[in-house]
């Protein structure tokens, strides 16, 4: 088995033949002509799925974009970190980091301080998945199997439920000690099971790891009374969540995931091929809409602000059609909307999954123009001082950037608006460092609190 760890954007080549270098960094990492040539068949189908290819494609060389996770072809598995781990952490801190922002950002079923304990050292993402997911779900089924009443159906000696009249006369009509009924079974033997253990069964082929092996095979024993069945798409549409059995929601969703790829970062093949990808610019979005959720709007913050993800619930346009605001071809979604009491003082948050560079001054170059006019309409049409984009934090002390908005009228004068460039450090151990989470926690409350600047303030 090949394995080869790369970063958003890092350089796979091809080679000549059987030629292939391991994984050591700072060498040209090159693939052998076979595992090239496969990868991009497997990249030409995802597109096709998808609309989406995970990589760039030259005629000798190639790169993943900016989709991170994991894809495994028969004996080549492509590791793909977030890119900041080319700046100076190393593979197991990285992985780490992804897996913290994947569980806060709501992408694995597992809880953030169950990343910590897991042994990333010496295997791959894949692994790392399989053993978080077969983790959360044995622990749920030692608190008991889900049980559900399920509709039976047979020709039995004794009369329950309800006689079914046609099929009794069908297949009874010379015997008088047997009835055809149907009834109502509360067993463990439902549809919920029979998805944990068809996924159980098929994970069981794409992982190395005897330990992880070892829990879905413990998982598979406890499910040993539920029928071997095949799982089919609309097989997740019959199961239902109530009080009852809502403690599998996450399991459940994970294997949704990974049968029906609804989110567009999922496919599962019927052969050795597998792969686990995420957009990793939806990834640092919801990433940083759970962290501020969760660690910065507390106290008096949770009181003054609302958070709206994508402004969900808080319908804007560019432009409407008609006296009315409330339609429009062009809706208004800005990453994270913070409003204030009354619908007063917005504070608007745009993610940005890119490495700035650092310009002459120390300032950062590389804003995309585009970006800059988004949040200079988002500012107008939500009224908002203060309109931010935010982008991680690469090897660089990059400073922050205040831009003004003119008022849009002849004088000249601002309107009291800005448009900010503001950076957040994610190259901390996440997932086991306290301080480092309670660092990225004070720069994003300082941010929420910080008061435009002197020059932005209105004149009166």
């Amino acid at each position: 088995m090949t394995h080869v760890t790369v970063s958003e954007y890092e350089r796979l080549y091809r080679g000549k033949g059987d030629e292939e270098t391991g994984d050591s960094r700072g060498e040209r990492r090159v693939l052998s002509e076979k595992h090239f040539q496969r990868l991009r068949s497997f990249d030409e189908k995802h597109a096709d799925g998808s609309g989406d290819q995970i990589f760039e494609w030259r005629r000798n060389r190639m790169w993943p974009k900016n989709w991170v996770g994991v894809v495994q072809l028969g004996g080549l598995t492509v590791e793909v970190l977030p890119k900041f781990h080319r700046h100076g952490i190393d593979t197991l801190q990285a992985r780490r980091n992804l897996i913290y922002m994947l569980v806060t950002a709501g992408d694995v079923p597992a809880r953030p301080r169950d990343v910590a304990d897991l042994a990333t050292g010496q295997t791959t993402l894949l692994d790392v998945f399989v053993d978080l997911f077969s983790r959360r779900l044995r622990d749920e089924l030692h608190q008991g199997l889900h049980r559900s009443y399920e509709r039976r159906s047979e020709n039995s000696p004794k009369l329950k439920g309800k006689l079914d009249f046609s099929e009794h006369f069908k297949h009874n009509a010379a015997r008088k000690d047997r009835f055809f009924v149907q009834y109502d079974d509360y067993v463990e033997d439902n549809q919920l099971n029979r998805i944990f253990k068809a996924a159980c069964r098929r994970l069981r082929t794409v992982i190395s790891r005897p330990s992880v092996d070892e829990v879905l095979k413990h998982c598979l024993l406890v499910l040993g009374d539920v029928k071997d069945t095949p799982v089919r798409p609309p097989d997740f549409d019959r199961v239902h969540f109530s009080r009852k059995n809502r403690r599998f929601k996450e399991s459940f969703d994970f294997c949704r995931m990974l049968y029906l790829g609804l989110s567009p970062t999922g496919t599962f093949g019927q052969t050795r091929t597998y792969s686990l990808l995420f957009d990793m610019n939806s990834v640092y979005e919801r990433f940083i809409t759970d962290f501020m959720r969760s660690r910065v709007l507390r106290g008096d913050l949770r009181d003054r602000y609302r958070l709206h993800p994508q402004s969900k619930h808080l319908k804007r346009y560019l432009l409407w059609t008609g006296p009315s605001e409330r339609s429009g071809p062009v809706r208004m979604k800005p990453d994270i909307l913070l409003m204030g009491r009354d619908d007063q003082e917005p504070i608007i948050i745009d993610t940005k999954w890119k490495l700035l560079e650092e310009g002459t001054t120390g300032s950062p170059k590389g804003i995309s123009t585009g970006d800059l006019y988004q949040l200079y309409a988002y500012a107008q049409r939500f009224g908002a001082q203060r309109s931010i984009l935010l982008y991680p934090k690469g090897g660089r002390s990059l400073q922050a950037e205040t831009y003004h908005v003119p008022e849009s009228n002849s004088s000249g004068d601002n309107g009291g608006k800005e448009v900010g460039v503001e950076f957040v450090d994610l190259n901390g151990d996440l997932a086991r460092s306290s301080a480092a989470r309670d660092r990225l926690a004070e720069d994003l409350t300082k941010l929420v609190r910080r008061e435009p600047s002197p020059e932005s303030r209105p004149a009166h």
